[in-house]
């Protein structure tokens, strides 16, 4: 699921505004720096393969027990 919030008018995050058309283009923005800060800090929680369409980058399977254990596709 993904969460885009106005922080300014709605610090409480109650308005959930992922589905605004007119905010697709910022969200998949976001989402594709968020990926490469991820991979670049060696993130240990990284989202899974296909979480952000089109823009992750990862392609490696984590260890459902978080032990940071790497396992190529």
């Amino acid at each position: 699921m993904v969460e885009f919030y106005d922080l300014q008018n709605d610090p409480g995050e109650w308005n959930n505004l992922a589905d605004d058309p007119s905010l697709q283009l910022p969200i998949g923005q976001y989402q594709a720096a968020l990926s490469q800060w991820m991979q670049k800090t060696s993130d240990f929680l990284p989202p899974p393969q296909g979480a952000f369409p089109g823009n992750s980058p990862y392609n490696v399977q984590f260890d459902p027990l978080n032990t940071g254990e790497r396992k190529p596709k």
